[in-house]
């Protein structure tokens, strides 16, 4: 049986500014700064953070990154030269929490956050820049295959967001998976189409995913197994 903490406290809002980074010098809000007073959020996410890749990151359907602190301790054990680096903050969120991972919480739950109403859109797919980051190959594969990726969230109210501020759960749909689970099942080589069409029922399911489902199970069938 699943189990969830229906409130749990935010540890920290994370807010970044224009970088650089990696041999094209490729402009990132990787960087983020940990903030201590009230930040405003919209649909497009927290008011002042820097978006660079706009294709693979932003947008209202991924306007705030949630990683869970948890994490780090697995990412320092597994990369000990890049231990130093893997804080908080470090991989590109915007929110992080303890206690609270994927296992946890599941396609389309709606959050209160500070005055912000929050819903889970889709896990979030980690890119080069990890490993640019962290100085380190490997590391957001590693991130993908272990499940450890996070989620976003679209905004469904406007409002502010503090560090510190409590984050609860007001509705989670009936039978929608964990993204533990989703994430299982989608990352898998040959996952089974008739599953991948189960989730593209989940409201709440970003629309980009629902289509990258739809694709993959039509091709399954055609050529899978």
């Amino acid at each position: 049986m699943r189990t969830f903490t229906l409130q749990i406290l935010v540890a920290a809002v994370y807010r970044g500014s224009r970088s650089y980074i990696g041999e094209q010098q490729q402009a990132s809000g990787i960087n983020k700064v940990k903030t201590d007073r009230q930040l405003k959020v919209t649909c497009d996410g927290i008011e002042g953070d820097f978006i660079g890749d706009k294709v693979l990151h932003g947008g209202r359907e991924k306007a705030l990154h949630h990683f869970p602190a948890d994490h780090y301790q697995k990412l320092s054990d597994t990369f000990p030269s890049s231990a130093e680096m893997m804080i908080p903050g470090s991989i590109g969120e915007n929110i992080s929490s303890l206690k609270c991972v994927e296992q946890d919480v599941c396609i389309s739950d709606k959050f209160r956050m500070g005055s912000v109403i929050l819903q889970i859109s889709q896990p979030r797919k980690p890119c080069w820049k990890i490993d640019e980051k962290y100085h380190s190959r490997g590391v957001a594969t590693f991130v993908h295959s272990q499940g450890l990726c996070g989620w976003y969230y679209r905004v469904l109210e406007e409002g502010m967001i503090a560090s510190n501020d409590s984050r609860e759960l007001i509705q989670r749909e009936k039978n929608a998976p964990t993204l533990k689970e989703f994430l299982s099942v989608t990352s898998a080589s040959r996952p089974n189409p008739e599953l991948l069409e189960q989730f593209t029922e989940i409201n709440g399911l970003s629309e980009e995913i629902i289509q990258q489902l739809t694709d993959r199970a039509n091709w399954l069938k055609l050529y899978g197994t």
